[in-house]
């Protein structure tokens, strides 16, 4: 099955998580309110086996610029650091 259709239920589920609006991490700002959200969503996509490419075409269609594949392999890595801290952030990632 192909997951990647599911990103915009994705990104709107962790929005609500974070308790924010869905530009927040699509406005690819890097103050840590935009960032975890944002880095948690590739995290996700990562997890349903969404390849870096069709996240940055969905990025583009939904703010017209795409980040670097370096960027969001970082992003992923700082959620994957972000959830051995926080237990709770890890059991949402696994449960999505």
């Amino acid at each position: 099955m192909l997951n990647h259709n599911k990103m915009p239920e994705y990104l709107d589920e962790v929005c609500k998580e974070f308790g924010v609006d869905k530009e927040v991490p699509l406005s690819m700002s890097k103050k840590r309110v935009s960032s975890e959200p944002r880095q948690v969503f590739f995290l996700v996509c990562e997890k349903k086996d969404i390849p870096i490419s069709y996240i940055q075409r969905f990025l583009e269609e939904q703010t017209g610029s795409s980040p670097l594949h370096s960027t969001i392999i970082y992003g992923r890595n700082k959620a994957k650091i972000l959830c051995e801290e926080d237990p709770y952030i890890a059991s949402f990632v696994e449960g999505i």
